[in-house]
């Protein structure tokens, strides 16, 4: 609080003081939970187990106890006497055997067991820091790392305290790993993993017996639910899958412990049953928390991207009912976007769900856009351009207002305020030149026609700017153009320009694309607008295109920049 005050303090050095404060706290909140059931806070007497009367504690023995000349054994883990129990003598007779352990933790034990937890938070933090930099700035990702951590820490500390059968650490370690490798990265969900099983090692009692079948269990169960959620969750079917490959290796994996530990068969049967169990647990568990932590990391998954895909959606039947336009023009957007991701490894479906939605600004004066109005009337020629490129402007506000209310995720909202950047409503600035008659382009002030931006900041918010601009450029020059046949090479001549425009207006700055990428789009644009507009095609092996009023046109079109390409493409 005092360095947020303090002016001159950068935002860099305030966050890494935070980070600093919460890995502490971090630390001390494992090291606690982490502390093995050998360890009492407290010492304990036989005189507080005075024979008939109700035990205060629940006693668990902390270590497998041979007493009596050896004809009585305690296992590790066996319950004692339980809380509110009548205490007898047997309970006294091995309340004697076990009380030597029961003490409580020396400085050294603690001290070790935090060196141990600090080193794991550290090592997380920089891994996040040096090769996941995107969640490392983003505090509701983080936060859910931290709360997954936590909560698997906590509920295998009690599933270990009330010595439930080890096969049920597979329910808290595989939900963590599963919800990490779907909402933020494979990678990360396996470090995590390995942080969670060595700490479940140490809650076992460092160089207790149980500890190598508990971790095992933990390594295994949590691998095999990355492994087979790495892909792509498009679906609550492949969560199950999931599930049932985590019966099976847990199958695999309880027997193997067994055979080594040379237990009964009546223990393996019974610890199998366990596994199998804890696995529809799993089945169960992820599709119902999968929306807890979809919210509160704010990312969405391939299932809920594919809900929002669905085109009887209610945002998307009121887009289709109000502006009817700009519904057909979202679709073919969406056709150019997801296949443009596809070409340059960007998240292809989130592209398609986003180019949806880019436009329901636009429901709020549907009138005002030239793919809804009807019959030729222009609204716009009897108002001013400055008011008409404002209200063109607006659908950006308007739009992510709309995605608030309907609850679009984040990155959707995000794309819908970046699909235009800081991009000029060229129309209508060139009208208000036009009509001043000013031959100073200062006369008007440019920033006054310009969308607020921000620009672009991920793969998929540039392509579907660009998208956007070409699907409404080819419509409208395939919609003046009925008769006249147009080539390959002219829809290639065409997207080229376009996108040379948005990148010498800087557009492309902050989206990551290089001009690889920025190639490839141009090509898949040119080839999805040639399958669209295949009726009117004419290649230039069957017909040279020599129409003189297609090129001025097409000219008027592309703002007549050809002569600044980047791309021209080769007759097809």
């Amino acid at each position: 609080r005092r360095l947020r005050k303090e002016k001159g303090v950068s935002p860099f050095v305030r966050l890494k003081v935070h980070w600093w404060l919460a890995g502490l706290l971090i630390t001390g909140i494992l090291s606690w939970i982490a502390l093995p059931n050998m360890i009492i806070w407290g010492s304990i007497q036989l005189e507080d187990f005075p024979l008939g009367e109700e035990s205060r504690y629940r006693i668990i023995s902390p270590a497998t106890i041979i007493y009596d000349n050896s004809e009585m054994i305690i296992k590790e883990g066996e319950t004692i006497i339980n809380k509110g129990e009548k205490i007898t003598p047997p309970h006294r007779q091995k309340l004697m055997a076990i009380l030597p352990f029961l003490k409580p933790p020396s400085i050294e034990i603690i001290f070790g067991i935090s060196s141990i937890i600090a080193f794991l938070i550290g090592l997380f933090a920089f891994y996040l820091k040096r090769y996941e930099p995107d969640v490392f700035q983003e505090s509701r990702k983080v936060m859910v790392l931290i709360i997954t951590i936590l909560i698997t820490a906590i509920a295998s500390k009690l599933i270990i305290a009330y010595s439930i059968p080890y096969p049920f650490l597979l329910v808290p370690a595989v939900i963590a790993s599963s919800m990490i490798v779907i909402l933020i990265s494979p990678q990360l969900a396996i470090l995590t993993t390995v942080i969670l099983g060595i700490i479940i090692g140490i809650m076992s009692g460092i160089g207790a017996e149980p500890m190598f079948e508990r971790l095992t269990i933990v390594f295994c169960g949590g691998m095999v639910a990355i492994l087979s959620l790495s892909s792509s969750v498009r679906c609550r079917r492949d969560v199950m899958k999931s599930g049932l490959y985590v019966c099976l290796a847990s199958i695999l994996v309880i027997v193997g412990i067994s055979l080594a530990k040379d237990e009964l068969l009546i223990e393996l049967a019974r610890n199998s049953l366990w596994g199998i169990l804890s696995g529809m647990a799993v089945i169960i568990a992820i599709p119902g928390l999968l929306p807890v932590f979809e919210y509160l990391a704010k990312v969405p998954t391939n299932i809920q991207l594919l809900e929002l895909a669905d085109l009887e959606h209610p945002l998307l039947k009121e887009l289709e009912n109000v502006a009817r336009g700009t519904y057909h023009h979202s679709v073919n957007v969406s056709k150019l976007a997801e296949t443009a991701a596809e070409a340059i490894n960007a998240n292809a479906l989130l592209s398609r769900v986003a180019a949806y939605y880019h436009d329901i600004g636009k429901m709020e004066r549907p009138d005002y856009f030239s793919e809804n109005q009807e019959n030729g009337n222009n609204i716009h020629d009897t108002i001013g351009p400055l008011l008409s490129a404002k209200i063109i402007k607006s659908h950006v506000i308007e739009g992510v207002k709309k995605a608030k209310k309907y609850r679009l995720p984040k990155v959707i909202e995000d794309i819908i305020s970046e699909h235009h950047g800081t991009s000029t409503v060229s129309f209508f600035y060139e009208k208000a030149l036009a009509e001043t008659g000013a031959e100073d382009r200062k006369a008007i002030d440019e920033e006054d026609f310009r969308y607020n931006g921000p620009k672009p900041q991920s793969k998929e918010a540039a392509i579907i700017m660009l998208a956007d601009c070409v699907e409404a450029a080819s419509r409208s020059m395939m919609s003046n153009l009925p008769e006249s046949p147009t080539t390959y090479k002219d829809l290639g001549n065409l997207v080229g320009t376009l996108i040379n425009k948005r990148v010498n207006d800087s557009q492309m700055d902050e989206s990551a694309l290089t001009l690889g990428d920025i190639k490839k789009i141009a090509e898949s644009f040119t080839q999805v607008l040639n399958g669209i507009y295949h009726s009117r095609i004419v290649y230039p092996e069957e017909e040279t295109m020599t129409n003189p009023q297609s090129s001025i046109l097409m000219r008027e079109v592309i703002n007549n920049d050809r002569n600044q390409q980047i791309y021209r493409y080769p007759s097809k």
